[in-house]
């Protein structure tokens, strides 16, 4: 009697070649190289946007302060000054300016009214820094890369206010008129006079 071979079926085991895995790297990488840019872009807009709304958001507090007052907060403890004066959200000068404008100082904000509503700063970074770790009184202001505004207001009360020296060109306007407070940041970069840096006029 003939015995008769049984023959299993093979099981087919095939895994990913070198050069398969090579290919799916190098499309990974190339993706990646693709996204990166982008991310960065939409990174780089969303802090513009930002810092943008922070400057519109202070332009209109002076001015909605202004209007209740028939006079511009007050960055001294002392009398106002009575001319043109170029100040920093992130310099200890400025603090009276920030407390008068979000109700925190009653020295001129005689009813305590808040005409500047933002959020508080995490790390320095993307709005307001308080006193005692963030306890206490606003400070200072500060955009998402850590950097404050520069601001001119107009004491003199002229609305008429000098455009700083390195945002002026030979033929463009030395004064924006019809405001009472100019604002300015150095953008993402942080560099000033640079095509990033953001102005409210």
């Amino acid at each position: 009697m003939k015995t008769q071979k049984i023959l299993s079926p093979t099981v087919s085991s095939k895994g990913f070649t070198l050069i398969e895995l090579l290919v799916v790297i190098a499309i990974i990488a190339v993706l990646a190289a693709i996204s990166v840019p982008v991310t960065m872009s939409v990174i780089k807009r969303s802090k513009r946007t930002t810092a943008l709304n922070m400057i519109k958001s202070m332009e209109t507090g002076v001015d909605r302060y202004y209007a209740e007052y028939n006079y511009l907060p007050n960055f001294r403890t002392s009398s106002p000054p009575t001319w043109n004066y170029w100040l920093w959200t992130n310099e200890g000068q400025n603090i009276q300016f920030l407390r008068d404008l979000t109700g925190e100082s009653e020295l001129y904000n005689l009813k305590g009214k808040k005409f500047l509503n933002l959020p508080d700063a995490k790390g320095k970074k993307n709005g307001f820094s308080r006193e005692n770790n963030g306890k206490g009184k606003v400070q200072y202001l500060f955009d998402k890369d850590g950097a404050g505004f520069g601001y001119i207001v107009d004491y003199d009360y002229d609305e008429e206010l000098p455009i700083p020296s390195f945002y002026q060109s030979e033929s463009g306007p030395k004064t924006v008129k019809g405001r009472r407070i100019i604002i300015w940041n150095y953008g993402p970069d942080r560099k000033r006079g640079t095509k990033d840096d953001l102005t409210s006029w």
